[in-house]
């Protein structure tokens, strides 16, 4: 499943609204909006910051969408939970 249809799920499960998600990110409601429903994308640091936004609960429900992530509580940030087997680096 792509990000978009992970994310629209996601806010309609755990009734998570754009304007929520605008607010604790930044990022436009708008282009979330775009982006659920599959008529635009986001740049990487916008997702990165939706992702994170979300709660862990709904964050690994996302994630359990999206396919075979690694995701293990309190990730520093999604390039670590990407890389399991590979030291952090910032």
């Amino acid at each position: 499943m792509d990000f978009g249809e992970a994310l629209r799920r996601t806010m309609f499960e755990f009734r998570v609204s754009g304007s929520k998600l605008a607010g604790l990110t930044g990022v436009n409601a708008s282009q979330i909006s775009e982006f659920k429903n599959g008529n635009s994308s986001l740049s990487v640091p916008n997702l990165e910051k939706v992702i994170q936004a979300l709660s862990p609960n709904e964050r690994a429900y996302f994630l359990s969408l999206v396919g075979d992530v690694y995701c293990e509580p309190r990730v520093k940030d999604l390039y670590e939970a990407a890389e399991p087997h590979a030291p952090y680096k910032k």
